[in-house]
């Protein structure tokens, strides 16, 4: 296929794509063209002119999804452009190696209904990056910002995700995922879930002002929590719960127990063996700053952690067993 234009650039020079695309010319016009990138346009962005699908401010993710269905089986890209794109439904990635990428929090995926935002199952490396998801708030249960279902070698970054009824992410049965650089406040439950994940890496991320814990890493292995800021969490900071050889490192994990209750802890391993924390700064946590929760907790190395504050119960509390506590600031 041969494509001419009329009006030819030189290098450094500005334009609108419009420019560019009313007077192409195809030498067969009955061949499909089936690109490996889109680009979807909300109903209020600026320049529609240069995307290939244009929302209606209803029901976007049809378009959405339609823009991923034609991406080439091999992947592709999806550009979002700035505005708001109203959801009846979730987005779902269908193949692998599909990137969906907004401008930022100028891109704003919202909903009201009762429903995951963005879902994939079973796929390989996706990346999603550079959005606002804005969920249905508290009594949709169901409502999740992003699901990765048997998901491995991914990413999410860039992301702010919030007033989601049910979950910020939620990982089941995934590997080799990175979550960085995120934003995730007032969910109405957990602000990141995973159950029996492996290899996983949340870093970089503020998790704050969610109904539950920030993080649960549940029934999962070698996993690493780094470089965090958890803070203000109704329950637990991180949560490391039936899940071993994990590392969690260098977070700052401040006032979670938010309401004073002297239920919750900042940093809780419970029936986890062989975990390493480390290098943790938690602060007025309102009930223990770091605790092993029972003797099923086996092998876990405390190091390095600074546990400080006047509103808990205790800095550090260790039921387990085998565990080894050393260098450790405790005020």
């Amino acid at each position: 296929m041969v494509i001419t234009h009329s009006v030819i650039k030189n290098p450094g020079e500005k334009g609108y794509a419009s420019e560019w695309n009313a007077e192409h010319i195809f030498d067969d016009e009955n061949r499909a063209l089936r690109g490996s990138s889109f680009i979807v346009a909300a109903s209020d962005s600026r320049d529609k002119e240069r995307a290939d699908y244009v929302c209606d401010g209803v029901a976007d993710e049809v378009e959405i999804n339609t823009a991923i269905d034609e991406l080439p089986d091999t992947g592709g890209g999806i550009q979002l452009l700035e505005g708001t794109y109203d959801i009846d439904s979730k987005i779902i990635i269908d193949k692998d190696n599909v990137l969906i990428m907004g401008l930022g929090r100028a891109t704003k995926i919202q909903t009201n209904n009762n429903i995951y935002m963005i879902h994939a199952n079973n796929k390989t490396g996706v990346l999603i990056g550079n959005l606002r998801l804005y969920g249905a708030g508290a009594g949709n249960g169901s409502n999740i910002g992003i699901v990765l279902e048997t998901v491995t070698e991914s990413f999410i970054d860039k992301c702010w995700i919030e007033h989601c009824g049910g979950l910020g992410l939620f990982f089941d049965t995934c590997n080799t995922i990175t979550v960085s650089n995120c934003k995730i406040f007032n969910i109405t439950n957990f602000g990141i879930q995973t159950t029996d994940c492996t290899e996983c890496a949340f870093l970089g991320c503020s998790i704050h002002s969610n109904d539950a814990s920030g993080i649960l890493i549940d029934a999962g292995e070698r996993n690493i929590v780094a470089n965090n800021l958890v803070y203000e969490n109704e329950q637990m900071g991180i949560y490391i719960s039936f899940s071993n050889n994990n590392i969690i490192t260098d977070n700052v994990v401040r006032d979670n127990d938010y309401s004073n209750l002297a239920l919750f802890d900042g940093i809780r391993l419970s029936a986890a063996d062989r975990n390493i924390v480390a290098n943790n700064r938690c602060m007025n946590n309102d009930r223990y700053e770091i605790r092993i929760n029972t003797a099923t907790c086996d092998r876990n190395l405390i190091h390095g952690n600074i546990a400080e504050g006047t509103d808990h119960v205790e800095t550090i509390s260790d039921a387990g067993t085998n565990t080894l506590l050393a260098d450790n600031v405790t005020l």
